[in-house]
């Protein structure tokens, strides 16, 4: 019986330990969402780029057919997110805080 619970005992205090170390270990953030037009119509083939003084350089993307786009992996700080498609201008929001663990979604409209 003693070695029962000395089991589980172990068992408890090593998935905590996992637990811990694997948070610990999350070092960046991202950012989803859908691009969208004026009347609500889903902007597919839209190209999204976000900058950063964190990020070396800018990262880019192109929306898929559903106007979905996302960016993982960026390390944490204050971004810039434009969007540009044939026939629409320039979208540009500024000041997009990207925290490390989440995975804002944040619709954009042409």
């Amino acid at each position: 019986m003693k070695n029962r619970w000395l089991v589980i005992s172990l068992a408890f205090t090593l998935c905590v330990f996992v637990s811990f170390s694997a948070l610990a270990q999350e070092t960046t953030g991202g950012l989803q969402g859908t691009v969208k037009d004026a009347t609500g119509a889903v902007m597919p083939n839209a190209k999204v780029v976000v900058t950063s003084s964190t990020l070396a350089g800018s990262k880019e993307i192109v929306t898929d057919g559903s106007g979905y786009y996302r960016f993982a992996n960026l390390p944490p700080g204050s971004y810039t997110i434009t969007v540009t498609a044939k026939g629409f201008k320039t979208f540009k929001r500024d000041d997009l805080i990207i925290e490390v663990g989440h995975l804002p979604s944040v619709d954009l409209a042409l």
